[in-house]
């Protein structure tokens, strides 16, 4: 009866065992597969940047984001754009970005010739995980040839009958592009015009006396 009751116990504690070896790896199975495996990403918006046209040699600009949408945080390290007209700003590299947030920057656009112009953007972690690419464009247009003349009036004082007062003006190009001066002619006598041969080219910011 004693060992046929010891016996059952014995069987009875390694069942126990047995089943609570099973339960311990099941669980751990369970810790295993609820494990979170890091995945960083990072996307910037929007995916393509129209700057419409622009005035060569004026710089336009439009705010641009980047987001890390990954699940660790990512460290952007590096900014990439493939034509020198376009270039970026207000992004301090590297940037440390937490997962689910964003940051915003600056796109540029500053022609140096007349047409159209395309370019590619791309941003990258030190990791070596990269956006995808974001497409730059616009159009440059040389700004309209414009002339001013400085003073707009201008008094001779007074002049004896047979002498000759003189005053001076400055004509300025104030446009984005050389112009031609090609007559100046003044609308009645006794006044004239001296001090431009023409026909005289004037560059763009810069300006001649008469």
């Amino acid at each position: 009866m004693k060992k046929s009751l010891r016996g059952w116990l014995c069987a009875a504690s390694a069942l126990i065992l047995v089943f609570s070896a099973a339960l311990l790896n099941g669980c751990s199975g369970l810790v295993t597969a609820n494990e979170t495996t890091a995945h960083p990403a990072i996307q910037v918006n929007p995916t393509n940047v129209n700057f419409g046209s622009a005035i060569v040699g004026k710089k336009i600009s439009q705010s641009v984001s980047v987001a890390n949408t990954g699940n660790t945080s990512v460290n952007i390290s590096q900014a990439s754009v493939s034509n020198s007209q376009f270039s970026v700003s207000g992004l301090a590299m590297p940037l440390s970005l937490p997962a689910g947030q964003s940051s915003s920057f600056q796109v540029s656009f500053n022609p140096n010739a007349s047409g159209s112009v395309t370019g590619i953007l791309t941003l990258a972690t030190a990791t070596g995980i990269s956006s995808e690419q974001v497409a730059l464009s616009g159009t440059a247009t040389q700004a309209p040839q414009q002339i001013t003349v400085n003073p707009t009036s201008l008094s001779l004082g007074t002049v004896t009958v047979g002498s000759t007062g003189k005053g001076t003006a400055t004509i300025s190009n104030v446009g984005g592009s050389s112009l031609t001066i090609s007559l100046i002619s003044v609308s009645a006598g006794p006044f004239g015009v001296s001090g431009i041969a023409t026909p005289a080219t004037i560059a763009p910011g810069t300006s001649s006396t008469l």
